[in-house]
């Protein structure tokens, strides 16, 4: 199999597809929120925040927060370049108007 080394950083993207790129991001983000890992990980953040009345505790549940909607982009955003590879692939043997299945 023939693999292909191209930069998928958003810089590298023509500005004219930056904005499909964001929609397969978006699409990918939305998926991980419905994820059991995500809502797992939200429910103990809020019951953090529940139990945890002083500030620097609370300080400490923001920080969780942050870490987790890193995450959230960062899983989004390598599943879109993996969609993306995939199409461009497919693409170059001649398979198009691929879609997203549920």
């Amino acid at each position: 199999m023939n693999t292909y080394r191209k930069d998928f950083s958003m810089q590298s993207i023509d500005k004219n597809k930056l904005k499909e790129m964001r929609e397969v991001i978006n699409f990918r983000q939305s998926q991980y929120i419905e994820s059991e890992s995500y809502k797992k990980t939200r429910e103990e953040v809020e019951e953090l925040i529940n139990k945890l009345p002083n500030r620097s505790d609370q300080l400490k549940i923001e920080e969780a927060i942050n870490l987790l909607e890193c995450e959230l982009f960062e899983e989004a955003y390598k599943a879109a370049l993996a969609d993306l590879m995939t199409a461009m692939t497919f693409n170059k043997i001649g398979v198009t108007m691929a879609e997203y299945l549920k």
